[in-house]
């Protein structure tokens, strides 16, 4: 590795090979002006984007689409990390004096075979084994080679993709998935979950992406665990915004607030309280079911420290403010006698195929409201470790006087835990200086104990 950098923003790029068509590797270092690379919490796939200065040999005529680019970099942690992406596009070509400025679009292979793949086979049992056989196993479309990290669901599931592509079946899965509630339940070779009781507990609300890690399909209980309660507890970093101290790989350079909670929004979505009329064309049933944030606040993992929601916010879940319908069938995947529905007093039987939809679609869409409660953009230097789903810690100044900054050193509104919902980072050739912006998301204000323990020592 290069030793002539060893600030918090340096880097060093040790290899960038595009390989053709042909098999013929080409560096393209020595053309590089610039590398900008993007993970997302929203995106089942990595990309990057390479702005190249060609005034030699030119590779840009050896590209047709779906090359293979190698690409690794070291950081002043003396880590080398790698990453492999194909072309997807190039643009913004310009020619002036036999000299061409242009940009190569870089993908994650998986991303092309999605587009290119469509699935009709019916599969079911546990979301999560689904998703892991659609990305990984023997008769996976997608063959990925990467890790899969996933989310144990609470429940089981049947799905008809009727030719959707491998990801959009996933993504509905996020929707139709409920984790155990308060569990760190392992994975096991089953790909099924027997139902024995009539409550799933469990709460609703997954995610699908890809990070520099593997691919990930996490519940949001999860990804906000700080407490290890949600099986989603992991190595947090921390971020401080401080004048006073030099520039380490710790420091914030800039913060930028982003959300701030939309009352009238949240209303409107029905995030404190809905009301979900369900009918089993099957029965016949018709039930009212009302979701209240409030009460199922000890049921959900959170960042922040609030033990329930705030005065008005508890108010405003006193009564539904958005009614949603929706049609069930117990026993579209059961061919019994007995009763199918879980909530009919004569229910005997263990059918493993319940329509979830009273159990998830309400919690869907209160738990993904809250989680844009609080919105930061930070910038830090290098720190080319961190991946999107990864959990911060921010440690911001407090704006009070500074008379009272002895007493108030830290804003407790707006420090404490952070997820990074989405994350760039451009690496600048010329200076072999890396920058990497983060943009956090939280479902609740405030510092929690741990992290005051952490502040304050």
């Amino acid at each position: 590795m290069n030793e002539n950098n060893n600030s918090a923003f340096s880097y060093h790029l040790t290899k960038l090979d595009l390989i053709d068509n042909s098999g013929k590797d080409w560096n393209l270092i020595p053309g590089v002006q610039s590398i900008q690379y993007f993970e997302s919490i929203c995106d089942p796939y990595i990309s990057a984007n390479i702005k190249i200065l060609d005034s030699g040999e030119s590779v840009i005529n050896k590209i047709v689409g779906g090359e293979e680019v190698h690409m690794s970099v070291g950081g002043p942690d003396e880590v080398e990390y790698h990453y492999i992406m194909m072309v997807y596009m190039v643009g913004d070509r310009s020619v002036s004096n036999k000299i061409q400025t242009y940009n190569i679009g870089l993908i994650s292979a998986e991303a092309l075979t999605n587009e290119a793949r469509k699935v009709s086979k019916t599969m079911d049992g546990r979301p999560d084994k689904i998703v892991e056989e659609i990305l990984t196993g023997d008769d996976s479309v997608i063959k990925s080679e990467k890790d899969v990290f996933t989310t144990p669901c609470q429940n089981n599931t049947k799905i008809h993709p009727n030719g959707k592509s491998p990801f959009s079946i996933i993504n509905s899965l996020c929707n139709g998935s409920l984790s155990a509630a308060k569990s760190n339940k392992k994975g096991n070779d089953s790909s099924e979950t027997t139902t024995k009781e009539k409550s799933l507990g469990g709460s609703a609300g997954y995610v699908f992406f890809e990070n520099r890690k593997g691919y990930h399909f996490k519940s949001i209980d999860a990804l906000c665990d700080t407490k290890g309660e949600f099986g989603g507890v992991g190595t947090i970093r921390t971020f401080i915004d401080s004048a006073d101290d030099g520039v380490s790989e710790g420091s914030i350079i800039n913060v930028n607030f982003e959300s701030e909670i939309n009352l009238i929004h949240a209303l409107r979505l029905g995030t404190y309280s809905s009301q979900l009329q369900t009918y089993d064309i099957s029965s016949g049933n018709f039930q009212v079911y009302t979701y209240n944030l409030n009460k199922e606040w000890d049921n959900q993992s959170h960042l922040g420290s609030q033990t329930k929601l705030n005065p008005m916010q508890e108010k405003l879940s006193g009564q539904p403010t958005r009614i949603l319908s929706t049609i069930v069938d117990h026993e579209k995947y059961y061919n019994g006698t007995d009763t199918a529905d879980p909530d009919d007093p004569d229910y005997k039987n263990d059918n493993n195929f319940w329509d979830y939809s009273k159990h998830y679609i309400v919690q869907n869409i209160s738990r993904n409201f809250m989680l844009n409660t609080q919105g930061l953009r930070i910038d830090v230097p290098g720190n080319i470790d961190l991946c999107v789903g990864e959990k911060v810690n921010v440690i911001l100044p407090s704006s009070v006087s500074e008379d009272q900054k002895l007493d108030e050193p830290i804003d407790e509104s707006n420090s404490g835990f952070y997820l990074i919902f989405s994350l760039s980072r451009f690496f600048d050739q010329r200076t072999q200086e890396v920058t990497t912006v983060l943009k956090l998301k939280r479902d609740s204000f405030g510092v929690q104990q741990i992290e005051n323990e952490v502040l304050l020592s």
